[in-house]
């Protein structure tokens, strides 16, 4: 039966946000990467979308726990007068009405 078809692997969509961008979505999982994270976001309308943590947006997640809807806006890099510049984000943990 798996003769009959041709299988062609699927990659996963990784989330490349532009600033004040926002993902809405059902938290799925974390997966660690070389020592990095990498969540994984099932939308409604763009499937499963994956996105790569940073020291701010794991520290927001943290708490949250898969099988959570969430929301995330990428409110873009910041350069500090002193420090090393970093990806700054917003992260919103939905509950039902």
């Amino acid at each position: 039966m798996a003769d009959e078809y041709v299988w062609t692997k699927q990659q996963p969509t990784v989330w490349n946000p532009d600033i004040n961008d926002v993902i809405v979505g059902e938290y799925m999982e974390r997966e660690e990467i070389n020592k990095s994270h990498l969540y994984a976001i099932k939308t409604n309308n763009q499937g499963v979308l994956k996105v790569w943590g940073s020291k701010i947006l794991d520290d927001l997640m943290k708490p949250i726990s898969p099988k959570t809807m969430v929301k995330i806006v990428y409110l873009g890099m910041v350069n500090p007068e002193s420090g090393n510049p970093y990806h700054n984000w917003e992260v919103y943990q939905g509950t039902k009405t």
